[in-house]
């Protein structure tokens, strides 16, 4: 009874420790914006903030099915199935030893277990002879899952033995990505200081009160981008990025557009990025490749002859956004990825929650790529000049 009693309390200091952490990194973040921009509000930002004041975690929370997770003590490649067979990005690893979520098992480390292997021979898929042209394709298409799963099987088992020299566990790769948590009658304006956070793309939430074991529903930047287009007016969100403050010139990282697959997404895991810009030869925005690609990339590293990678990247594209989704069997829709300068915040954050997209390109009259606007800055703004003085008014986070 001792022991369970001094593990609930360590349970709950590590809690209220990442909480607090949390705010002190955020706050000393604003803080440093602050001393960058322009102190003043924006009318846009504003009604942002406005609509997430007075708010609880649970006015966000997806009514979707149970958090799909896994134990840490489960294989690479049942990690990797899981991603793909549920069409996700990631996925948060529980340790249930330690009573805990210790990180999450991303769709790059699929990525860079591919690139680690990715001189090897293709695998292909058999020919089989016949007349019933229904049961051939039926056929072939088993055959080709087989060949998939075989290739991914050997890729993470490839990566868990050999890169760096070092065995590869999912414990081990998941603790590369924090698990922030809070619970649903947290504030709302406390779970955006977490996701504004360079390394919080989602949160895992608990229900009131508790704080420890298994989560019950789990909040991303997307999930917040759409509730905010659809809790405020596009009347209200009329200033122009320049108008509203929104920092978007930064540098645009970019590969050419005949570049190899293989080269790009190279580039994204070496920047430790999740998207990229392709441009042509004048320096003009032609395309994007991101994580939906890299899951692609894992369903289809090999077409039996060709090893995909060397394709330049937009044949490459073109090829595989031409398949079905794996999670639903339609065709994948890729609109447009660019905003002009002279758009307005709403055109954005409406972009970026329709599409599912966490970035957008910003583009000047020759189509060159000068900024990027991610979820991340859209929530950062919010707080920052949505709210005025924010940095030296950063509400206490809940204990």
């Amino acid at each position: 009874m001792r022991t369970l009693r001094f593990d609930i309390l360590n349970l709950t200091l590590s809690f209220q420790k990442c909480r607090q952490g949390a705010e002190d990194h955020f706050r000393s973040t604003i803080m440093m914006d602050s001393t960058m921009n322009d102190s003043a509000g924006s009318q846009t930002a504003t009604a942002l903030y406005n609509a997430i004041k007075d708010q609880d975690v649970s006015a966000v929370l997806p009514k979707l099915s149970p958090v799909i997770q896994i134990d840490a003590s489960e294989k690479l490649v049942d990690a990797a199935n899981l991603l793909w067979k549920h069409d996700l990005l990631a996925i948060p690893v529980y340790h249930e030893d330690e009573n805990k979520y210790i990180g999450y098992f991303d769709m790059r480390d699929i990525l860079r277990a591919l690139l680690h292997v990715q001189q090897k021979e293709p695998t292909s898929v058999p020919e089989e002879g016949g007349n019933d042209v229904a049961a051939e394709e039926e056929e072939e298409a088993e055959l080709e899952e087989e060949a998939q799963e075989e290739v991914i099987r050997q890729t993470m088992q490839d990566l868990s033995l050999h890169e760096n020299g070092t065995e590869k566990t999912l414990a081990s790769m998941a603790e590369r990505r924090r698990a922030y948590c809070c619970r649903q009658d947290d504030s709302l304006e406390h779970l955006c200081t977490l996701l504004a956070q360079s390394d919080c793309r989602r949160v895992l939430i608990y229900p009131d009160g508790i704080t420890q074991g298994r989560c019950s529903d789990m909040v991303s930047r997307s999930t917040l981008m759409k509730y905010l287009a659809s809790h405020v007016s596009t009347t209200h969100l009329q200033e122009t990025l320049g108008e509203a403050g929104l920092d978007y010139r930064k540098k645009v990282v970019s590969t050419h557009e005949n570049a190899t697959a293989k080269q790009a997404f190279e580039l994204i895991l070496k920047q430790k990025l999740y998207g990229i810009a392709v441009v042509d030869d004048e320096g003009g925005l032609v395309g994007n490749t991101s994580a939906r690609d890299i899951k692609l990339v894992a369903l289809h590293h090999y077409d039996g002859t060709t090893n995909a990678f060397d394709l330049d990247i937009l044949s490459f594209l073109a090829g595989v956004r031409q398949e079905d989704s794996p999670s639903t069997g339609k065709k994948a829709k890729y609109p447009a990825c660019n905003v002009r300068e002279s758009s307005t915040v709403g055109h954005v954050l409406c972009l970026l929650a329709k599409t599912g997209y966490h970035r957008v390109f910003v583009t000047n009259d020759y189509m060159e790529p000068v900024g990027v606007i991610s979820e991340q800055d859209i929530l950062r703004f919010l707080l920052s000049k949505g709210k005025i003085q924010l940095s030296h008014d950063l509400p206490k986070l809940a204990e």
